[in-house]
């Protein structure tokens, strides 16, 4: 199976590396993305490779900190019917999954949760090159979104456990494990389908609760909900944690409790309203940005070992070789207010979008938040099949060395009114489309 490809006109684009292995997350070869939508405590299955053989470097120092400045605050939204409040701001999101054509049948091998009561959104992209092995890419990306939901779920206030508008919404662990393991929402029953899938991944069966299984080092299985980071501690000793350490702590916990072949990159953020500020992790090239009255003003750094082999999670060493952990994350902080727009996605947006193209279809208010994230997931589809469209993939490439030989460039090239311009490696990458559109809203 080949990877993801770049086309100018009739030459097809193959990066090199695809023909090798993902960077020793896995042995097997090139990868795709593709979508799936856990949203509080149930699956949603939408219809709609990186790396080359080289190996991760677990040495890297700590997470990387950065903090984001804002303006005053601006007249405040009115807030969705459908959003859970948490003191004065609250956040509204809406999301769109594509997945890749090829990967219709099983819904893709991206993952998306967003959490009203955690005030969080995250996605991940599965890394596709496991498929070769007959192993389906999106159970762990699954696993990996689930995992950090309910960890960020269990580190709320005792009293929100009790809030009937919390519980309404099955966005308690429990209640999510329940949701999840419905017949009505599992995937791998379509036909056509490489692997089967039943549902989110669970880590553990539902008579063992919702922790993930831990193995001792006699191969005992236990639920590692006891080992979770908010398990041994009271609301006083939660409430002195930061909110970017709780995020830290859901993609450890999520990391360490999916025991399954696989690996994935993920980006989570999550709004402390008590602050007005946003935290955000981001382990690969699944990334987002922060956007207010129409300007950029932080966009998150992807996180790449070379060009198209990004940080991943993996279960090393059961299953992979190496793997990048939470530690490795970009972790950063900004403040937030009203009527801010966050765009959480895969790169199946960021590697077909310019950010211009983004900010033009962002919504004005949060009844507009669902069309705004079908609209910029459809065009990113358009410029992915697109073989002229110089996307901002194509663009890395060509910085990373991979351009049309010459022959083709002269061949290819044309007369302009500045003379003969020679032809370039252009074209989208088409991949699965996984992508989360949250507005800050005031109570």
């Amino acid at each position: 199976m080949r990877g993801p490809v770049v086309q100018k006109s009739n030459h097809t684009f193959v990066h090199p590396r695809y023909l090798l292995t993902p960077c020793q997350v896995s042995n097997s070869g090139p990868v795709h993305q593709g979508s799936a939508a856990y949203r509080d405590g149930s699956w949603s299955i939408s219809s709609a490779g990186k790396c080359g053989s080289q190996s991760l470097s677990t040495s890297r120092p700590g997470p990387r900190v950065r903090a984001v400045a804002s303006a005053e605050h601006l007249e405040a939204a009115q807030p969705s019917s459908s959003t859970q409040k948490k003191h004065d701001l609250s956040l509204a999101v809406g999301t769109y999954t594509l997945p890749h054509p090829d990967k219709e049948s099983y819904g893709g091998e991206d993952a998306l949760f967003f959490s009203s009561s955690a005030s969080a959104v995250g996605v991940a992209d599965g890394v596709g090159g496991w498929s070769a092995d007959g192993i389906n890419p999106a159970e762990y990306s699954r696993s990996l979104m689930r995992l950090v939901q309910e960890s960020l779920e269990a580190a709320l206030p005792a009293q929100s456990s009790t809030d009937p508008a919390a519980s309404s919404n099955g966005s308690s662990p429990a209640s999510a494990e329940a949701q999840a393991s419905q017949p009505e929402q599992s995937a791998g029953e379509a036909p056509g389908s490489e692997a089967k899938l039943s549902g989110p991944p669970a880590a553990a069966s539902s008579d063992r609760g919702p922790g993930p299984v831990d193995k001792d080092s006699a191969g005992n299985s236990s639920s590692a909900q006891a080992g979770h980071p908010s398990a041994s501690i009271d609301a006083q000793q939660k409430a002195s944690v930061s909110p970017q350490q709780m995020l830290l702590d859901a993609l450890a916990y999520a990391h360490k409790g999916t025991r399954l072949p696989g690996s994935s990159t993920a980006c989570v953020l999550q709004l402390d309203a008590d602050s007005s500020t946003v935290s955000s992790a981001v382990l690969g090239d699944s990334i987002f940005v922060h956007v207010r009255n129409g300007e950029v003003l932080h966009r998150a750094k992807a996180g790449l070992h070379f060009f198209d082999c990004p940080f991943q999670f993996g279960d090393a060493p059961e299953h992979t070789s190496g793997t990048d952990t939470a530690e490795d994350a970009d972790m950063s902080s900004f403040d937030v207010q009203p009527n801010d727009i966050l765009v959480v996605a895969t790169d199946g947006i960021w590697d077909n979008l310019q950010d211009a193209d983004i900010v033009g279809l962002l919504p004005t208010s949060p009844a507009g938040l669902d069309k705004a994230a079908q609209a910029i997931g459809d065009l990113a589809r358009e410029n992915a099949l697109n073989p002229e469209y110089d996307s901002p993939y194509a663009a890395e490439a060509r910085k990373a060395g991979h351009d049309l030989g010459w022959w083709e460039k002269v061949s290819q090239g044309r007369v302009t009114s500045e003379g003969y311009k020679l032809a370039h490696l252009t074209g989208g990458k088409l991949d699965d489309i996984t992508i989360a559109v949250g507005m800050i809203v005031a109570a």
